[in-house]
């Protein structure tokens, strides 16, 4: 709103005294430039004359001077002034035309300057005075308004204004731009902004704001409405978010986004009970990704789809409860009859099968299955109590045989979701049949063993049989088989330790449970007779040559094996040498030569055979037994040796020259 005066009348009253004193009521005011202002010097007293005078550049010109006869004159001629005489005095009117450039005035009375100067602020009222839409700055924490003028004069000053309904806002701060008119470029397009403080603010309202700009004291203000609603941004859940049960393992999302975006701008969020449990994948300010991820220390979890501001949080969010379809982990099988019976036409044996109820969700199908023998029965009948669901399979062998029963438990919903325990059953039974390979009664001499033989045949045997022969209650032979399906001989050569009757058996027995499947029975007549030794002999006979055979051969190898041995343990230990030989007398003789090294014992050895006695020295000073003597010749010396020998290293050492070794006289 603008608002314009075009005229004021200033009064300036100046009392003359007999002391020439003078004053003013107002010595400065504040008028629109280019209106008309009336400025007005009066006197109680008779004077001779008024004058106006102006300042400029730190000097007072004269504007106007009247005169008591009325007279009055102006330079410049623009400015008019009016003398009007009363009984007492007069008074000199001055009509002027408001401009900035002329501002400071004064009165002088018959040349005497009465009171102080008064000044006249010309001033400029704001034009086109709009406010822009509110801005939110700082993450959304304040608003800032800004408002702006095209044209004004001097700099003004700008005030917002908040009316009571709005609630408590806080501390506004204000900042200026002051460049020049595009209207005139004197005056000022004066922009003012304001930030105000959002956060004492919990609650949706309406923001009712005022801004004004004023020009001067003295002037209008002009002002410009701001109205602003602050609403809660709110969030949705969107059709991503999965409705039908989950499976265990997998990781699905569900988006939390922005619908309505609210005042001042919010975004979205997932939140949970358990704030370590809430995973997402992406994030902004309108979407959030939740990562659905079982666990099992939280199977029915509880998520929040929420939305705030800086300034507003949505009072109720969206809730989202996943549904998990999880376990069986653990199958319990438990026999309630024992794993091992006897077949029979009527054997059963039967089971309970539970899951936990705490670790299966929604439910679970239950599948029994029998190996060998592939069956798979779909087994719906359950029982739920407060802790299990519990199935009961009944089964009966068809035959004999170990029978693994196998409790499959499935997630109803995702049937991959399973577990299983598996029990094995032991059906002993199955036949077989003993014969004997002869006739029931036979005779045989006491000079000749005869074969006894017992053919067993063998008919779905679980899981084995063992079969023996006995001759007059003395075990003789055993055969144990596992083969179900077979026929096998059960062999032994019976030789008479004497004469009379003997009575053989063949009996078959279930090997793990020792049931007797067969039995045959036969009897054996030895007649007596005169048997030749040779012939009885012969077989102990050939089994001695045999057996002294063998042990001659293994004695040879053994000392043929210690020879090898002997002299490859020689030949290794024998050092690197080379023979030489000379004459000592009418002897010759040889040595080894080992250019200062060591011969070893054994090799010396050699060395201590019988040799002729040398004629160069006397029997006594020769001995083959004592190495530590020195042999000497009663002439020239043609060699000298010393022969020493260590215990410790069994070495020895001799010295003929450049220390020759007599070792080996071949």
């Amino acid at each position: 709103m603008n608002l314009r005066f075009s005229f004021y009348v200033l009064w300036m009253n100046v009392i003359v005294s007999t002391f020439l004193t003078s004053g003013a009521s107002e010595n400065e005011k504040s008028i629109l430039e280019d209106t008309k202002a009336y400025l007005i010097c009066t006197a109680q007293v008779a004077v001779q004359s008024f004058t106006w005078q102006v300042q400029a550049s730190d000097i007072y010109i004269n504007v106007t001077k009247c005169y008591t006869n009325g007279t009055c004159t102006s330079s410049p001629p623009n400015y008019r002034s009016i003398y009007i005489s009363n009984m007492t005095g007069g008074a000199c009117t001055l009509e002027l035309l408001v401009s900035r450039n002329m501002t400071i005035w004064r009165c002088v009375v018959d040349d005497q300057t009465l009171g102080p100067p008064f000044t006249i602020k010309a001033y400029v009222l704001p034009e086109n005075f709009r406010c822009n839409t509110p801005l939110f700055a700082h993450s959304n924490t304040t608003l800032s308004i800004t408002c702006k003028t095209d044209r004004v004069y001097p700099v003004p000053t700008c005030r917002l204004i908040q009316f009571p309904e709005t609630g408590a806002l806080g501390i506004s701060q204000v900042t200026y731009k002051n460049p020049p008119s595009k209207i005139s470029p004197s005056d000022y397009s004066t922009e003012c902004t304001f930030e105000v403080d959002l956060l004492p603010l919990n609650h949706t309202t309406t923001l009712n704001l005022t801004v004004t700009m004023l020009a001067v004291k003295d002037a209008e203000e002009v002002f410009d409405a701001v109205v602003l609603p602050l609403t809660y941004p709110e969030a949705v859940k969107s059709n991503d978010c999965p409705d039908d049960y989950i499976k265990s393992g997998t990781t699905p999302t569900c988006s939390c986004t922005l619908a309505t975006v609210g005042t001042p701008p919010g975004s979205v969020y997932w939140s949970s009970l358990n704030a370590a449990k809430v995973e997402t994948t992406f994030e902004s300010s309108a979407l959030s990704q939740l990562v659905i991820k079982f666990n099992t220390s939280e199977l029915h979890p509880r998520y929040y789809c929420s939305s705030k501001s800086a300034v507003l949080q949505q009072k109720i969010p969206i809730v989202y409860e996943p549904k998990f379809a999880f376990g069986p982990s653990r199958v319990n099988l438990t026999p309630l009859t024992s794993l091992d019976v006897q077949f029979s036409n009527t054997t059963s044996v039967q089971f309970v099968c539970n899951v936990s109820v705490g670790q299966v969700v929604p439910g679970v199908i239950f599948h029994f299955m029998v190996t060998p023998g592939g069956d798979s029965l779909n087994w719906n009948f359950q029982e739920i109590d407060s802790f299990y669901v519990s199935s009961t399979f009944t089964f009966r062998p068809s035959s004999p045989g170990a029978f693994d029963i196998t409790c499959n438990v499935q997630n109803v919903k995702f049937p991959t979701i399973s577990a299983q325990s598996t029990l094995t059953v032991r059906a002993y039974g199955g036949t077989a049949r003993a014969q004997f390979d002869s006739p029931s009664t036979t005779t045989v001499n006491q000079c000749s063993s005869t074969p006894i033989l017992c053919v067993v045949d063998v008919d779905q045997v679980f899981p084995g049989t063992t079969a023996h022969i006995y001759i007059n209650d003395e075990l003789k032979k055993t055969v144990a088989s596992s083969e179900r399906d077979s026929q096998y001989l059960v062999a032994h050569q019976f030789v008479p330790p004497s004469v009379g009757t003997f009575t053989l058996y063949c009996v078959v027995i279930n090997t793990q449970t020792g049931i007797e499947l067969s039995k045959n029975t036969t009897t054996l007549t030895v007649s007596e007779q005169t048997c030749d030794a040779s012939n009885r002999n012969i077989l102990t006979l050939s089994l001695g040559i045999g057996l002294g055979g063998a042990g001659l051969i293994l004695i040879i190898a053994i000392l043929v094996f210690i020879r090898w041995r002997r002299r490859r343990i020689v030949t290794t230990r024998r050092p690197a040498t080379q023979t030489v030989s000379f004459t000592l007398g009418d002897k010759e003789v040889k040595v080894i030569v080992h250019p200062k090294g060591e011969v070893e014992r054994d090799v010396m050895r050699y060395a201590s055979f019988p040799e002729p006695v040398p004629d160069y020295a006397p029997l006594s000073d020769y001995s083959r037994d004592s190495f530590g003597e020195s042999i000497r010749t009663n002439s020239t010396a043609l060699a000298s040796s010393h022969n020493s020998y260590s215990s410790a290293n069994e070495s020895i050492y001799s010295t003929i020259e450049d220390y020759i070794n007599p070792v080996d006289h071949k």
